[in-house]
């Protein structure tokens, strides 16, 4: 599972005006138009950046997100037998 708040940078408690601003000053740093030498990596590194935005920008999609990350590290912390296989994102 991708950590869409180290994607923005943002802190898990981060504003939704932090969001939109970390988004904002991301997709224009990452942005395909701007990387016409590496396109294929900035178009992959944009994609990221919008998914990211899509899910932390909206309430809803948030919360469901916090959730199955605490899910998944509260499983993990729970089987040792895993702890070296599974890997943790925060």
């Amino acid at each position: 599972m991708v950590n869409y708040y180290k994607v923005l940078g943002v802190p898990r408690n981060a504003s939704p005006a932090d969001i939109k601003k970390a988004y904002h000053q991301l997709a224009l740093q990452v942005h395909p138009d701007k990387n016409p030498e590496n396109r294929e990596a900035a178009e992959k590194k944009f994609k990221q950046v919008a998914e990211a935005y899509e899910v932390l920008s909206d309430a809803r999609k948030r919360d469901d997100y916090d959730t199955s990350r605490g899910t998944i590290f509260y499983f993990v912390q729970q089987s040792s037998s895993l702890k070296d296989k599974v890997p943790i994102y925060f």
